[in-house]
């Protein structure tokens, strides 16, 4: 088990190309820690930093107290599953799992012992004689989780391990994967691209953009209190809806005006964007599509907080639906809203917002204000 800090951490290449910028976090001991956003961030090549593929420009990465720059990645003490399982297609199960004991000259009594305890923990003791071109995506993703734990490493680094899986088996491995880990309780660092794995895995998330972070926090500090723009945009599906505007003071009370809206904000926010001095100023008014809503009683609370759009799109997702309307905000918006058969393609409807859940951006540096 093993806490780590990735001190100040940068990649540069000879062509000048910063791939990881400034990289620095503390990731404690058992936890499950997940790197997010969108492909070339730098978080893939993050990865093979702390592994030891991929050599550091600056920074210094400690597991424990032992600096391991220099260390080969051999003797690191760190196991790491790839997106493509790396199998080797010639051994069956049982000697891909037993692979790492065999280079440590393990005994053989001691390794049958290890490999079938693991074997059982993965569900594979009936596959043992198999090779993996023989087994589905799930059992190669499974066989490659089994090679990497059997020497019982200090840190676990999966690198988009569900990537290439429908969508489905995806949804039946992350069970899987959170359950390994709390049998382990060992140290994870997860890199993906899908905020939904992200948002369901994590006991923290780190956002990238561009080799920089973004934000690091708990999956619900992150989608209720985003940090700026890009992380408010990336983590949410439907994405998080936006328009640019101005702040106004009419009658005491603040107005966000722009791309056709026209809303009043809540008092407590009206007071915050005040004091801070915003009025008047530039800024992009958020609101995610589960806080557009045809409730009833909202529609009559809150008339200085309804919007009325033309429906474009209407899917239906069983228990919800996600309409993409038209009219609002000089351009699409997206909302979601519980399960009405009525909504059809070309309705004009009337939407609430749940102003209290509206989120306030500077346009200027793209930071939440509020």
């Amino acid at each position: 088990m093993a806490q780590m800090t990735l001190n100040h951490i940068s990649k540069r290449y000879e062509d000048e190309i910063t791939a990881v910028s400034d990289f620095h976090l503390h990731i404690r001991d058992q936890e499950f820690l997940v790197l997010v956003g969108p492909s070339g961030c730098g978080k893939s090549t993050m990865l093979r930093m702390i592994v030891g593929l991929e050599t550091i420009s600056s920074g210094e990465v400690i597991i424990g107290d032992e600096v391991v720059n220099d260390v080969p990645a051999k003797d690191r003490d760190i196991a790491m599953v790839f997106q493509g399982y790396a199998l080797y297609p010639h051994l069956n199960v049982y000697d891909n799992i037993a692979f790492a004991l065999k280079m440590k000259k393990c005994d053989k009594h001691t390794m049958d012992c290890r490999v079938r305890e693991v074997a059982k923990l993965m569900g594979l003791e009936y596959l043992l004689d198999r090779k993996p071109e023989s087994l589905s995506g799930g059992e190669r993703q499974r066989v490659a989780l089994g090679r990497a734990i059997i020497c019982e490493p200090r840190v676990f680094l999966m690198d988009e391990p569900l990537s290439n899986l429908d969508a489905q088996l995806r949804v039946k491995m992350r069970t899987e994967i959170i359950q390994l880990h709390q049998r382990l309780k060992t140290t994870m660092i997860y890199v993906t691209h899908d905020q939904t794995e992200a948002m369901t895995m994590a006991d923290r998330i780190v956002v990238m953009r561009e080799g920089v972070i973004q934000q690091v926090a708990t999956p619900a500090e992150i989608y209720q209190h985003p940090a700026n723009l890009f992380v408010a945009g990336f983590i949410g599906s439907p994405s998080m809806n936006f328009a640019e505007g101005l702040l106004m003071e009419s009658d005491h009370a603040i107005i966000f005006q722009g791309n056709g809206l026209h809303v009043k904000l809540s008092t407590v926010q009206g007071d915050y964007l005040r004091e801070q001095g915003y009025i008047g100023h530039e800024v992009i008014f958020g609101i995610r599509p589960e806080d557009i809503q045809d409730d009833p009683l909202l529609l009559e609370l809150h008339h200085a907080h309804q919007v009325r759009g033309c429906v474009e799109v209407a899917e239906n997702m069983g228990s919800e639906m996600v309409l993409y309307l038209s009219g609002i905000a000089d351009k699409w918006i997206t909302a979601r809203v519980r399960h009405q058969p009525s909504f059809e393609v070309g309705d004009e409807i009337t939407l609430a917002l749940d102003i209290n859940q509206a989120h306030i951006f500077d346009k200027a540096t793209e930071e939440a204000v509020f």
